[in-house]
């Protein structure tokens, strides 16, 4: 992100809307006021302008579009978001406002309206270096990796000096199991560079080779150089954990979380491991967040479930349960916590139901290990009906 952050600085710099020649002459005083001010880098004062050129005309498109840019830069997204929006409903067919309208979005961790503005932006130009970079950005943490892989890779093909898109590119390369072509950018346009975001990427791949140790060190070296990367953080809980030192690894997620709190991995594994330690409110906390991001990840349905299992909430337990086995109707241990609740709830036909798929799956697994000449020890418990 460093780059996109510079280019913003330009682009703040010099992007003025040009005025509406309809203003009044009191609306275009303060606005050009501010227009100074914003050049000279006096972001408090010029929004003081801009406020009041809007106060006496309201639907200056570009007093809201300035007005937005410097609330973006002065790091007040929602502010910025209240003002660009107003600006395109106005006039819909500014492109430069419409991203940064995203880029707000983004920064407030609303990726998926920020993806839908960026996606329109991209449409209108085609040749937008930065907008097809960040819509990468929103479509990764949408958990759409080919998309978001497609949205990087047309950003390097624009420019394939773009450091920061490479150092994207394998990260998502890494994360869809693409390991060839995550080295291949280290090998190619990330090959002398030893910053904190190549030992970052570095350490990621080795963590998808489950090379652990050797991740803890790249990784290590890159928290060293720069604490509050992104996502720095959450891959070193992810070797350290697989390691076996929980207690690391959860103040790594932790760490994570302090500067990236929409970081789903840091969320996820937080909640797994309050789960783990019986803390189940402190679980649902972390859990409750990565679903926001990812609702129908199986994974925190069924964690979730366990934590309703756990304080007795029988009905909100069963209704993420049902959805689990839904989408993976083979999934037994799903099927058999929802026996069991539908046991605590007295639904007989749906207890007996549940309770014929784990015979069924249970005969499927001793098959399969008999047939692949591993003993079958019938882990998979029936439940009684009360």
């Amino acid at each position: 992100m460093s780059s996109l952050v510079h280019w913003l600085a330009v682009f703040l710099a010099v992007s003025l809307v040009p005025p509406d020649v309809r203003a009044s002459e009191d609306a275009q005083s303060f606005f050009r006021q501010g227009a100074e001010l914003q050049q000279r880098g006096d972001l408090e004062a010029a929004r003081q302008a801009y406020e009041k050129a809007l106060k006496v005309a309201p639907q200056r498109v570009d007093v809201l579009s300035n007005l937005g840019l410097v609330y973006l830069k002065l790091g007040k997204n929602q502010q910025a978001v209240q003002h660009l929006k107003k600006a395109l409903e106005i006039k819909p067919n500014l492109s430069a406002v419409r991203m940064f309208l995203g880029l707000a979005y983004f920064q407030e961790a609303q990726y998926l309206p920020a993806s839908k503005e960026l996606s329109r932006v991209v449409t209108e130009q085609p040749d937008q270096l930065q907008a097809h970079h960040l819509l990468g950005l929103c479509l990764l943490k949408l958990d759409q990796l080919p998309e978001g892989i497609a949205a990087l890779e047309e950003a390097l093909k624009l420019n394939p000096g773009n450091l920061a898109a490479a150092y994207t590119l394998a990260t998502a390369y890494t994360g869809e199991g693409q390991l060839e072509k995550a080295e291949s950018l280290l090998l190619g346009p990330l090959k002398s560079e030893r910053g904190a975001e190549s030992c970052l990427v570095r350490g990621s791949l080795h963590n998808a080779r489950k090379e652990y140790r050797l991740a803890i060190d790249e990784l290590t070296e890159a928290k060293r150089l720069n604490p509050q990367l992104s996502t720095v953080h959450s891959q070193l809980g992810h070797a350290l954990l697989r390691l076996g030192d929980s207690d690391a690894a959860l103040s790594a997620f932790q760490n994570e979380l302090v500067n990236n709190r929409a970081d789903f991995n840091a969320n996820a594994n937080l909640g797994w491991l309050f789960l783990r330690q019986g803390q189940y409110d402190e679980a649902a906390k972390f859990l409750q967040k990565a679903m926001a991001l990812r609702p129908a990840d199986t994974g925190l349905l069924y964690m979730m479930a366990q934590i309703y299992q756990a304080k007795g909430q029988y009905p909100e337990g069963v209704e993420l349960l049902e959805k689990v086995v839904r989408n993976q109707p083979n999934y037994a241990p799903a099927h058999v916590i929802l026996s069991r609740l539908y046991a605590r709830l007295k639904r007989h036909d749906d207890f007996i139901r549940e309770k014929a798929i784990i015979q069924r799956l249970a005969e499927k697994e001793q098959k399969e290990n008999l047939s692949s000449n591993e003993r079958y020890d019938g882990s998979v418990a029936l439940p009684e009906l009360p």
